[in-house]
């Protein structure tokens, strides 16, 4: 599930464990500030792109002459 308030992707997460044995993942606008108003018995995975699209990164190459 993406971009869904807390409470709704509480509410839908809780909603489709009932009815389906499935893994629930919620994604968007979801940082290291506000993943705690995320967590949930019913959501499994807590995705955060930021942590990837937003790192710097050490240039370990190698030029050879």
């Amino acid at each position: 599930m993406t971009n869904f308030t807390p409470e709704k992707a509480k509410e839908l997460a809780k909603k489709l464990k009932k009815e389906r044995d499935v893994i629930i993942e919620i994604s968007g606008g979801i940082n290291e500030e506000n993943m705690v108003e995320y967590l949930s018995d019913d959501i499994d995975v807590i995705s955060i792109g930021r942590l990837t699209s937003e790192i710097k990164y050490v240039d370990f190459s190698l030029e050879i002459f």
